[in-house]
Formats: C-alpha cells, sequence, structure tokens
C-alpha cells in the first residue's frame, strides 16, 4: 500500500515537473514568436526601403540567402522552429499522458485493494457481530435456567 502511495506520489512530482516543462516550451514559443515578428518587421521595412532607392535595391540583391528573400528565409525559419516545438509539446504531452495513465492505474489498483480490504472487514465484523448476538442469546438463556433453579430451589426449601 505504501509503494503505491510513494509511486503515486513520485508519479504526481512528475506530472508537475511535465507541466512546468510544458509552460517554459510555450514561454520559449512566445519568445521566438516575438523575434520572428520583429525579424520580418526588420525585413519588409527593409525590402520597402529598397524599393524606394534603386542603388539600395542593387546593393540588397547581395542580401538575398539561397535565392530567397530575408522574409522568406524568416518564414522558413519560423515553419523550422514550428514544427520543433510542435514535436517537443507532442513529446511533452505524450509522456505526461502516460503518466498519468500509470498514476490512474495505480490508483485504480489501489481501489480495487481498499475494495477487496472493506469486503473482508464487513465479512469479519458480520461473523463477529453473530458470535457476539449467540453469546447474549447463551447468557440470557443461562439467566433464564439459573433464575428457574433458584425458584425450584427456594420451592422446595419452602
Amino acid at each position: 500500500m505504501q509503494e503505491l502511495e510513494s509511486d503515486n506520489d513520485r508519479k504526481q512530482k512528475l506530472i508537475s515537473q511535465l507541466e512546468l516543462d510544458q509552460k517554459q516550451l510555450l514561454s520559449e514559443n512566445n519568445v521566438l514568436s516575438e523575434q520572428l515578428y520583429q525579424l520580418k518587421s526588420k525585413s519588409l521595412a527593409n525590402n520597402e526601403n529598397r524599393a524606394a532607392s534603386p542603388d539600395l535595391a542593387r546593393e540588397g540583391e547581395s542580401d538575398l540567402v539561397g535565392g530567397l528573400p530575408d522574409f522568406a528565409v524568416a518564414e522558413k525559419i519560423q515553419k523550422d522552429k514550428m514544427v520543433e516545438l510542435l514535436k517537443r509539446n507532442h513529446d511533452v504531452m505524450m509522456e505526461k499522458y502516460e503518466t498519468y495513465r500509470l498514476r490512474n492505474e495505480a490508483l485504480e489498483k489501489k481501489a480495487l485493494e481498499k475494495e477487496n480490504l472493506s469486503v473482508v472487514i464487513k465479512g469479519e465484523n458480520d461473523k463477529l457481530a453473530n458470535q457476539v448476538y449467540q453469546l447474549k442469546r447463551q447468557v440470557e438463556d443461562l439467566r433464564q435456567e439459573r433464575q428457574l433453579i433458584e425458584s425450584k430451589f427456594t420451592s422446595a426449601e419452602s
């Protein structure tokens, strides 16, 4: 029983840790989203400035990474980061699910053991109550028999 309780406590701590990890991942996701937004904003501002000035537009052609403008690279990075975050979130959620499942199984097992113990205790209690009742009846029968003998003895003496 103590083993199940300690196992339950351990799993509860693991769940708490996983929830903390999930919060950290969400925080990291928010930070990365903000950074990506800033990067896209700068890229779009640079593209607008290049479009306004033909000299900057020619210089900007060297800024292309793999033939893609900055915002396309930022979008590709964003998609890669989102996929990575989704995979990590999925892994955390699956681990959390597994931990909850194991904890629930342990709780169900504990509940069954308690139910079985309750049935055994109730059976023993009923048995003892029956024995007490029988002993009370025997005592009452003996009292009546004693009174009957005493009344016969007193009537025989008189």
